[in-house]
């Protein structure tokens, strides 16, 4: 919990990582660390998921 002002703020942050694997295209890593994060907020966020 934050406080902004008077009012407190909940924050939360989800995240999803992976390794860039060799000769791998960018896309191909971004799409599975995207892919982990959607399964960090859906796990019930304040998480890192491993894609």
């Amino acid at each position: 919990m934050f406080l902004h002002g008077e009012q407190q703020r909940l924050i939360t942050f989800s995240a999803g990582v992976t390794e860039m694997l060799t000769d791998e295209p960018v896309q191909a890593a971004i799409a599975r660390a995207d892919a982990a994060m959607y399964r960090a907020k859906r796990a019930g966020k304040n998480r890192v998921m491993v894609g």
